[in-house]
């Protein structure tokens, strides 16, 4: 299977796992905005050129995550949010031809991706359709007809308005018992907000996992969640909770826990198993503060605190 998938990998995304940095999951690559075709005869010189890391790219052990999950869900069609350079979107077209190479189509939408993407011109670009566009505004009949998609990847704009938006819009477009993948939910805690409010419709189930990288929040790694769709969702049942005002921007840390607590009713902390069970005690969140999806045990331990309403805990 792996040996399948280096195999269908084009030279460019090739060349990027050969730039990845394990020990803190960056890339030694140029600026997005100076992306170039890469090849691993060249990779000891653009090390050298690029000492500095980069971090648009998802991590290698993510990327073949993704490969994984196409391939073990049997999943041919395929939504991406956030094209970038390309590279996740490599994994997970070489996914769903390793699946079905006739039927084949991964969809990735991004309103500036970047240039010399990593698929250009390889065989793996006949099943990629890559959109220029505004995920909110693209109508998916455009690319699949009235088809669903089997699996979908959001790794986009990472911001609790845009994110909420895009499940509303898209999730009713995918197969029930479907996947889709959120990625850097534990980074940003506008993200890890979406995925308590996706978790609370009752709509899908989760399971959200620690990743690779380590950088810019020293206590949080990116973190990736997967869903499961559970139950049908038509067009306008999904209905998140407006928050603006309060979460704007790519937010690593929320800035004003009470004030979503008091704007949800209680939505974000009702669930005792995570970290935002305690979101309104502990005061603004920091850059040390847990991710939002941490075990709320974890996070009472990091905080110094006694955990509260976790499972199996007396009073």
């Amino acid at each position: 299977m792996f040996e399948a998938l280096l195999a269908s990998l084009p030279e460019s995304a090739l060349a990027c796992r050969a730039l990845y940095d394990v020990a803190n999951g960056g890339y030694h690559l140029p600026l997005r905005e100076h992306n170039r075709r890469l090849t691993r005869a060249e990779v000891p010189q653009y090390r050298a050129l690029y000492p500095q890391v980069h971090y648009d790219c998802i991590e290698v052990p993510v990327a073949d995550l993704l490969y994984s999950l196409v391939v073990n869900t049997r999943s041919a069609r395929i939504l991406e949010t956030g094209t970038s350079r390309g590279f996740s979107t490599c994994h997970l077209a070489a996914g769903a031809r390793f699946v079905d190479e006739r039927a084949a189509q991964v969809i990735t939408i991004d309103p500036a991706p970047a240039a010399n993407l990593f698929f250009e011109g390889s065989t793996l670009a006949e099943s990629i359709v890559p959109v220029r566009a505004d995920s909110l505004r693209f109508d998916l009949t455009q690319a699949l007809g009235t088809g669903q998609c089997d699996f979908m990847f959001f790794d986009s704009l990472h911001t609790y308005a845009h994110l909420s938006a895009e499940l509303a819009h898209y999730l009713p477009r995918l197969e029930l018992g479907g996947l889709f993948a959120l990625h850097d939910t534990f980074v940003f805690d506008d993200l890890g907000l979406v995925v308590l409010a996706m978790l609370g419709t009752g709509r899908a189930e989760m399971l959200s996992l620690p990743t690779h990288r380590r950088h810019a929040e020293p206590a949080r790694c990116p973190g990736m969640s997967i869903f499961r769709k559970i139950a049908p969702i038509q067009a306008g049942d999904l209905v998140f909770p407006d928050l603006q005002g309060i979460t704007a921007g790519e937010q690593h840390c929320v800035p004003d826990p009470a004030a979503i607590v008091q704007r949800t009713g209680g939505l974000f902390v009702g669930d005792a198993r995570y970290a935002a069970h305690g979101m309104h005690r502990g005061g603004p969140r920091g850059p040390l503060s847990p991710a939002l999806l941490e075990p709320a045990q974890a996070a009472s331990a990091a905080a110094g605190q006694p955990a509260v309403g976790t499972p199996g805990s007396r009073p």
